[in-house]
């Protein structure tokens, strides 16, 4: 009976060892790979680096309703059904949606883009308000440099969980109508500005959120606003509905098939 349970024990820990070898293995070679939203690293059995869509999104409740109508328990599950399905899904407004009752929804128009240029510029334009609020130490006072004004704005922002989710970091950007302004966007789409911006600020947390709750930790943030940043160019390909898969810098989403939403932001 002895024997029998050291064997039981001696395989317990071999097995431990080796997953415990495979986890360190996979961080080791998925430490450098970006992977979109809806996607995670994976390593392939001849230990290359791929990204495939996330087999399972943590349980946490934050619903959020997406650009085909659909209501997702969070982010993560809206990005890994866009995965899963092949097809290009972003969130339109937080909460469940509702469903249109007005005359436009069964209107034709043009897709909203959120581009590469939109989002560097909305990027930028964030980084030049923040460092704007920096203050040089004097005799008498002790200033604040650009890491404390980031913290400042963060903890002020972030909710009990200590990260910046979409609508949260999207709340932070609308305290500044300067930042939040989409100069892209034609004036004769009312409400297309919402969408914009939410595309964009959703296009910029995919930039530095590390893990699949699609919210950004303090570092993060500072990473995301760091003024030497470069963000990479969009280069996975995203499929849409009608049309070939073909590799676009753009986030998009139909404004007229968006479904309204509680809580959402004022355009």
């Amino acid at each position: 009976m002895a024997a029998v349970s050291a064997i039981a024990l001696f395989l317990a820990v071999s097995i431990a060892c080796v997953n415990a070898q495979h986890g360190a293995s996979k961080s080791k070679v998925c430490a450098n790979v970006f992977c979109g939203a809806g996607r995670e690293c994976s390593v392939s059995d001849k230990g290359e680096p791929s990204c495939l869509c996330i087999a399972e999104c943590k349980s946490h409740k934050r619903p959020v309703c997406g650009s085909n109508g659909k209501t997702y328990r969070n982010h993560c599950e809206l990005h890994r059904d866009a995965c899963l399905t092949g097809t290009k899904i972003q969130p339109a407004a937080d909460g469940a949606c509702q469903e249109r009752t007005d005359d436009s929804a069964s209107s034709v128009s043009l897709p909203v883009v959120c581009s590469q240029g939109d989002r560097n510029g909305l990027r930028g334009r964030l980084v030049e308000w923040l460092r704007s609020e920096t203050v040089s130490g004097g005799w008498f006072t002790a200033g604040s440099d650009y890491r404390t004004v980031l913290n400042n704005y963060f903890e002020g922002t972030a909710g009990v969980d200590k990260a910046l989710d979409s609508t949260e970091l999207l709340q932070l950007i609308q305290q500044n109508p300067a930042v939040s302004t989409m100069s892209s966007q034609p004036a004769e789409e009312p409400g297309h500005g919402q969408l914009l911006r939410g595309l964009c600020v959703d296009a910029l947390i995919e930039l530095r959120t590390a893990d699949t709750d699609w919210k950004l930790g303090f570092e993060e943030f500072l990473d995301l606003l760091n003024p030497n940043y470069t963000p990479p160019e969009r280069s996975v390909p995203w499929r849409m509905s009608g049309t070939a898969t073909a590799p676009s810098p753009w986030w998009t989403a139909t404004a007229a098939s968006a479904p309204a939403a509680t809580g959402s932001a004022p355009p």
